[in-house]
């Protein structure tokens, strides 16, 4: 009777501590959504000098291939109407109201294009995601002097990890894999 108890007491023990992880990820997520702010950048135009300008003054700036890259999303997204529209009566409230939607857009930084026609104020704000979701890479590990070359495919937070051995192969099968997950990222 007591072995049956033990089991329930540490299979509750258990799953309070993924409640609890799994509550403490989702809280920690959200603040982080809302305590951070996504810096707001003022361009004259969409041009590859302004672009350029704009990261170098946020230091985000990665190369020229990037600025094109930025250049060609803005230019592209002008072709489309706009996913979100809204009136704002001063410049700082269209600000708040565009950093609070590149925030839930987690966006890396925004862009705004102002137009001053007579008495309105017209912002085209763009939001820029510079990270890349995949990832695919190599690398070597050692585990008890066994030397093993790694590699990884990773999308946003989830990572999956394949090992094969160097030194001891044993058929053309993997020797290991591994998963892992970002609970925070800054």
């Amino acid at each position: 009777m007591w072995f049956i108890n033990k089991r329930i007491l540490i299979g509750g023990a258990i799953l309070i501590l993924i409640a609890l992880m799994v509550g403490s990820c989702f809280y920690f997520y959200n603040k982080g959504i809302k305590d951070s702010t996504v810096p707001v950048q003022k361009i004259a135009s969409v041009s590859r000098d302004n672009i350029r300008d704009a990261q170098l003054n946020m230091h985000k700036y990665r190369g020229e291939g990037d600025v094109k890259e930025v250049t060609h999303l803005i230019e592209k997204a002008k072709t489309k109407p706009a996913d979100i529209q809204y009136t704002a009566r001063t410049q700082e409230e269209a600000d708040r109201k565009a950093n609070t939607l590149a925030k839930k857009d987690k966006a890396d930084y925004l862009l705004k294009e102002t137009n001053n026609d007579n008495n309105t104020i017209n912002n085209n704000y763009y939001s820029i995601h510079q990270e890349k979701r995949n990832r695919i890479g190599a690398g070597v590990a050692v585990i008890n002097n066994d030397i093993y070359g790694t590699v990884h495919y990773q999308r946003d937070r989830l990572r999956v990890e394949a090992f094969k051995s160097i030194t001891n192969p044993k058929g053309k099968s993997l020797d290991g894999a591994a998963v892992s997950y970002d609970f925070v990222k800054f």
